[in-house]
This record gives C-alpha cells, structure tokens and sequence, in this order.
C-alpha cells in the first residue's frame, strides 16, 4: 500500500508483489479506514500490469467491499481517466459484480454507472453479457426514473451502446419513463429531444412503431 500511496515506479510495485505476494491482502489505514491495495491502485490509475498482478494473487480482492459498501468494479467504473482494460480486468475478476447493487436506495447498477460515466461500448457489452437482465432494471434518481435505454439516450454516450441496449433488451423501446415533473416519455421521445442520429431513430421505430 506504501508503494502505491507514494507513487513508486510500476516495476517497483511487481517487484514487491512478486516477492511478497500477500501484500495484495495487507489493507493500508487512511484516516483510520482499512483500505485494500487493489482500492489504492484503482484511485491512484495505476497500470494495467499493476492491478492485473494483484488480482492475480489475490483473486478475492474483487469481491472486497469497500468501506462505503460498494465493490472495486463500480469504483473502476466511476474512475475518471482510468482505461477501459483496467475496468475489464476487474470485472473478468467477479463477474458477479455486474449484479451489485451500488446503492440500495437508488437502484443503481454497475450498467447504470458505466451509462452515466459515458464508458465505451467494450464494457457496456462486458456488463451485459455476464448480466443482460441489467438492461431491464430501472434506474430511480429524486426526480426521474429510467430504464437503461432511456438513460443512454439522454447521457451522451456513442450510438453503439444505445445499440446494444435495445439489441439486448428491445422491449424498452416500448417502455415510458417517468421523467421531471411527472412527465411520462418514450426513448424515442428522448431520441428526438437529444437529437439523436437518424439510425438511432430508425431503430427505436422499428423496436416499437409508434
């Protein structure tokens, strides 16, 4: 964890790993909180190699929660600048992980985070393949409620993962989604109001020719 919390070289990280391969279970403190070394690997965005070794080792670090409840895969997730391979590794790690709800109170899962993160289409696949019921589970937020679909629609992402989200569940093209105010709206509706492309239209229209 020192290694890693002072930014020491990668080959010096896999030096310590290779000789002392139970450091990748030893939790560091950072303000009295017990903090896994893979944890402090994916915050400091460290190489591919680094967390590859760790898991390696230590396969359950993927499956250690962290102390405000959620699992390594939604903190890569949510990680700003850390690689799409990175993300993978822990997934392929605990695919399980896909299933975890990262808060009970908002209905959020791993899918939801990647959407809202604008991740690429390689992880939004991963996270669909090892748990296509994700695209049918609604995301509920103070004011609005979406299902994954919908979300993407209005999130920005590239064309592909809207894609592969009706691919993967096409009947969310039929389904409203309770939006500000009270308001009730189709993904199309949202397409139109993004001004979203003329495939994404077409698709939409044909999941569901309104």
């Amino acid at each position: 964890s020192l290694c890693l919390e002072f930014g020491a070289p990668d080959d010096v990280v896999l030096t310590v790993l290779e000789a002392y391969p139970d450091a990748a279970e030893d939790c560091g403190k950072h303000n009295d909180v017990s903090i896994l070394p893979l944890v402090t690997a994916i915050r400091k965005k460290r190489a591919l190699d680094i967390i590859k070794e760790m898991l390696a080792v230590y396969p359950d670090g993927a499956k250690r929660r962290l102390p405000e409840g959620k699992l390594p895969l939604s903190l890569a997730i949510t990680t700003i600048g850390i690689s799409d391979d990175v993300v993978l590794a822990v997934l392929e790690a605990n695919p399980d992980a896909a299933k975890d709800m990262v808060s009970n109170d908002s209905s959020t899962l791993p899918l939801h985070l990647a959407i809202q993160m604008k991740r690429s289409l390689d992880i939004v696949q991963a996270l669909l393949d090892v748990y296509p019921k994700a695209a049918e589970v609604t995301m509920m937020r103070e004011r609005d409620e979406k299902l994954p679909l919908s979300h993407a629609l209005t999130s920005g992402v590239s064309d592909d993962v809207v894609l592969a989200l009706l691919a993967t569940f096409p009947d969310a093209a039929k389904a409203k989604s309770l939006y500000y105010y009270g308001l009730e709206m189709l993904p199309l509706h949202f397409a139109v109001r993004e001004r979203c492309s003329q495939e994404l239209v077409k698709s939409l229209l044909g999941a569901y020719p309104v």
